[in-house]
């Protein structure tokens, strides 16, 4: 099972990932030709507490992709009043440290409904929610400020 180790941040388990269209949009994509659409970089925080994952708007307006639908959010915030918030398909790539230690394995993480919301006065551009975690192993060792998520 490849595993991603890494320090703790001041943050919180931070994990560095690219994000992309769809496998859909991908294929869509190259069937009509076209260059594969642009990879964008972002910091996402892994956090239990959420139910789903989630991207901030800068991430997903740089990936030319309109929402899919919209879906109903509770938050800490919004008390018992949900708000509607837009959903995106999107695929996440992870470098996953190969057995071996000497090469990468490229990780994808395939047709990922995620919410946009706002994360820039946290210096991270999303959240890896339980939707996720679910599909993975995370331990958190809090003492040595290390965590491993395994795919």
């Amino acid at each position: 099972m490849p595993s991603l180790s890494l320090q703790i941040s001041p943050t919180g388990p931070i994990v560095d990932i690219m994000v992309g269209v769809s496998s859909a949009r991908l294929a869509a994509t190259r069937a009509a030709g076209l260059p594969d659409p642009v990879l964008v970089a972002a910091r996402l925080l892994v956090d239990t507490g959420a139910s789903n994952t989630n991207l901030c708007d800068s991430v997903l307006s740089q990936l030319g992709i309109s929402p899919t639908g919209q879906v109903s959010v509770h938050t800490p915030s919004t008390g018992n009043v949900p708000v509607l918030m837009d959903q995106y398909d999107v695929n996440f790539y992870l470098n996953l440290p190969h057995a071996s230690g000497v090469q990468a394995n490229m990780h994808v993480i395939q047709n990922t409904p995620v919410i946009c919301a706002d994360f820039k006065a946290q210096g991270i551009q999303g959240l890896i929610g339980r939707d996720i975690l679910s599909n993975s192993t995370l331990i958190y060792h809090g003492y040595m400020q290390l965590f491993t998520l395994s795919f």
